[in-house]
């Protein structure tokens, strides 16, 4: 687990789909349905995974990597 500069804990993908009780591919899956996650390619056409305007208010992208809030997982419900 990671914390923001504010001291909120942020979740890596695997964390998330750990708490919630699914794999690692399923979780990925879920937040792409819900409109949270999407796919898009850099300047160098290698394919990376970005947080949509919907799910700012649940994840960020740090160091190159998607990471979320654990209300995500409210939401998800």
């Amino acid at each position: 687990m990671m914390q923001t500069k504010r001291n909120k804990p942020l979740l890596s993908l695997s964390e998330l789909a750990q708490k919630v009780g699914k794999p690692h591919l399923t979780m990925r899956a879920v937040l792409k349905v819900e409109g949270l996650l999407s796919n898009c390619r850099d300047e160098s056409g290698k394919l990376q995974e970005i947080v949509t305007d919907k799910g700012r208010e649940f994840g960020m992208r740090v160091n190159g990597e998607v990471f979320w809030i654990p209300q995500v997982i409210e939401y998800l419900h």
